[in-house]
């Protein structure tokens, strides 16, 4: 404040002091200062609207104002001159109230020096000054805190953006990528059955090698699929109780013909046959076929690979490894390992198939059971991969359930197991003799119908992936004779497609690995449910096909379905006309009146789900069949499509005798309802 003039108004009605107040502060040699005295609060008010001071002393006494009322009047008309507080009192409380009140000081009159008094302002000012930064610095603040806020919600927005917008790229791409597989999945399919004329077997093998190309990209888009859905924190897993044995041998069986082809051996050890595991059944099966598959992958022929389980019931923890003699992993390669879309080595990328998703999947899948996963690995000698999951202690009610045999007797005599693997086999004749079940065994899909002639058994267990004849076509046969399609049948297989199987007439469907208890509910299940079937069967003559076909409305907008799909149809005997989307098929079935819908779900103009609802709005129409034909195939499509009315829903790319299945079931349903 050096070289400024100090302007300070002095409200103080006795003369006397005010005279003194002067002298004290002329006395004071280092400030420059004018003083303005005025005797009445009010007078000083109204100089305050005129002019501007760097501070005030107020006397509280006046003759228009008195004690701490002075304070308050002051404060209200001028808040941000500093002000320092002159009283005849000597009163400690009263001064802490001046100063709550907002008086930079509190003086008492009898008291003051000169450097008192001048001090006493200084610090004033500079007081309320550092309060005005203060203010000022809070208001920065604020206004900064206010825009962050604003910038973080509209960073918020912008990140529920991207996640939305990541949401429907997975759809889109799950649409996009599924549909051109439907169309090549479905003509290989449709190709292999003849319809068109005699295929000679050179033909044959390039269709079945399209077939198997086409279902190696539909695995390596459900990896992606998972692998985001995992990012995006979108995938749940179902935890239950399942035996760690059982799970094992499901996950070498689904790599054994890989490993005979390259005269692999494969082993299996354990030091808890009876472990049982609380996890996700399908993921856990996930991780560790995975790890088997890379291990045959990467191991040369006439190679060792192994599967060993070692329970820890001190510690809580169950550790799954997967070893082998293949051709290891550099040291400083194994922080790589788990990235997605990584190998290692272009040479590598050119020599082994692969995508690098397989360990990305196995390390987050892990990270979900709440398990950690290492790896140790020697160049040309072999790695080893260990996953370990956290083992809880069960109540012995809980080992019950999960182990225990049925103790209910089934009405089953004898049963027929068509299964190529012989673990898998023998697994499942322990568990049907627990039934006191005869239990008959064929290895292959060829010939399968022919043995359920020969034996007439009370019941099918049949797996699904042969070589050479699936169990789909086994089953389609087996439905389709009239000696042997009231025979249940309970598909055991690593396949998850159980809407297909029950599709096709299965009685019940279970995904390897199975329990004792999931085969044994199951046998009852059929078993209590089977109509009875005469010993002397009668075959009818096959009734004659109605001169006017079932009419089916195809909605569909992608050119290359419609071809193959109509055709297809045709070849089966069914009628067909066509919309290219959802206005043009709610208008066609108004018009037509057809006996069935396929409806696929993503069309212009109009999506199926509206279309589906409007038909169904139409009074003649509430009851006819409608089949979702889609390549939608994420959480909740399924849902949406049958609360919207459809009955059934198909995930392209699609079995095409599934789907001729699933309309002539249909077609009999809506002809029996009348």
């Amino acid at each position: 404040m050096n070289g400024k003039t100090i302007r300070i108004l002095l409200i103080e009605d006795n003369p006397g002091d005010a005279r003194l107040l002067q002298i004290l502060i002329s006395e004071e040699s280092n400030i420059q200062f004018k003083l303005i005295q005025v005797d009445r609060l009010s007078t000083g008010l109204e100089f305050l609207v005129k002019e501007a001071v760097d501070v005030v002393l107020l006397d509280l006494y006046l003759p228009d104002s008195q004690g701490a009322d002075t304070l308050a009047r002051l404060r209200v008309q001028a808040p941000a001159v500093p002000v320092v507080v002159l009283t005849g009192l000597e009163d400690e409380r009263l001064g802490v109230t001046l100063v709550q009140a907002g008086a930079q000081d509190y003086l008492v009159k009898g008291q003051l020096t000169s450097f008192l008094l001048v001090r006493s302002m200084r610090y004033a000012i500079e007081r309320k000054r550092t309060e005005e930064k203060i203010l000022q610095l809070n208001a920065q603040l604020e206004r900064r805190v206010e825009e962050r806020t604003a910038d973080l919600s509209r960073a918020n927005a912008e990140l529920a953006k991207v996640a939305r917008a990541k949401d429907e790229f997975l759809a889109s791409m799950s649409h996009e990528l599924r549909t051109p597989l439907n169309a090549i999945l479905g003509l290989a399919e449709a190709l292999q059955e003849q319809t068109r004329g005699s295929l000679n077997e050179h033909q044959l093998k390039s269709l079945r090698l399209i077939e198997e190309s086409g279902h190696h990209l539909l695995s390596l888009i459900n990896d992606i699929l998972d692998l985001s859905k995992i990012e995006a924190g979108k995938l749940d897993l179902q935890f239950d109780l399942i035996a760690v044995e059982t799970i094992c041998q499901a996950s070498l069986q689904f790599i054994r013909e890989a490993a005979v082809k390259k005269s692999i051996s494969v082993s299996f050890n354990t030091n808890n046959m009876q472990a049982v595991l609380q996890a996700d059944t399908r993921r856990l099966k996930q991780i560790l076929v995975n790890l088997l598959s890379n291990a045959v992958k990467f191991t040369p022929e006439g190679g060792q690979v192994g599967l060993e389980v070692t329970a820890e019931p001190e510690q809580e923890v169950i550790h799954f490894t997967v070893w082998d003699t293949g051709i290891g992993i550099p040291v400083e390669e194994l922080a790589r390992l788990f990235q997605p879309f990584v190998q290692l080595d272009s040479s590598l990328s050119r020599q082994h198939e692969g995508t690098g998703l397989g360990l990305a999947l196995v390390s987050r899948l892990t990270e979900m059971h709440g398990g950690s996963l290492s790896v140790s690995s020697e160049v040309g000698r072999g790695s080893r991969f260990t996953v370990s999951l956290p083992w809880h202690n069960v109540t012995a009610a809980q080992q019950e359930e999960a182990t225990k045999v049925t103790s209910s007797v089934s009405l089953f005599r004898q049963a027929l197991v068509i299964e190529d693997s012989t673990i898998a086999a023998e697994q499942i004749g322990r568990y049907l003799y627990e039934l006191n079940i005869q239990v008959l065994a064929h290895p292959t899909g060829e010939g399968a119908l022919d043995k359920a002639l020969e034996t007439h058994p009370d019941v099918i267990v049949l797996d699904i992936l042969f070589p050479g004849m699936s169990g789909w076509e086994v089953l389609a046969q087996l439905k389709a004779n009239p000696l042997t399609k009231d025979i249940p049948i309970i598909v055991v297989s690593v396949v998850d497609e159980p809407a297909r199987g029950l599709a096709l007439g299965a009685a019940e469907y279970l995904v390897k690995p199975i329990s004792r208890q999931q085969l044994h509910q199951a046998i009852n299940r059929a078993a209590h449910q089977r109509v009875e079937v005469r010993t002397a069967l009668v075959v009818l003559p096959e009734p004659e096909i109605n001169i006017e076909a079932p009419l089916i409305l195809l909605a569909e907008d992608n050119e290359t379905n419609i071809k193959f799909l109509v055709d297809y149809l045709a070849d089966k005997g069914y009628r067909i006309i066509l919309a290219r989307n959802g206005l043009e098929a709610v208008s066609q079935a108004r018009e037509e009146q057809p006996a069935l819908i396929l409806m696929d779900v993503q069309m212009p103009e109009m999506d199926g789900l509206e279309a589906t609802r409007r038909i169904r709005a139409t009074p003649e129409l509430a009851r006819v069949p409608i089949v979702a034909v889609t390549a939608l195939a994420m959480p909740g499509d399924r849902e949406r499509c049958l609360e919207a009315g459809m009955n059934e829903y198909l995930s392209k790319p699609l079995s095409l005798r599934g789907l001729a299945e699933i309309i002539e079931r249909l077609l009999d349903e809506a002809d029996e309802a009348g």
